[in-house]
């Protein structure tokens, strides 16, 4: 059984890792709001990637997405 019912970590590669447990230990009202929350946090997740996909989308394909060092000697 977990202790932690939300953990966050974040990796060595920067990237952000997300674990929501199964609560087992409590009562049917806090079991109830602790999946709601799940839920949310799960639907702003999904906002998140739909912002960056819609951000790739509308990037246009003849511009560079990032900047380039020139080396001019």
């Amino acid at each position: 059984m977990h202790s932690k019912i939300f953990e966050a970590e974040r990796t060595d590669e920067g990237d952000y890792v997300f674990r929501v447990h199964r609560p087992h230990i409590f009562d049917d009202e806090t079991r109830a709001h602790l999946l709601e929350a799940r839920r949310d946090v799960l639907l702003a997740v999904r906002n998140v990637i739909d912002a960056v996909l819609s951000a790739t989308e509308d990037r246009d394909p003849e511009r560079p997405g990032r900047r380039q060092n020139i080396d001019i000697e």
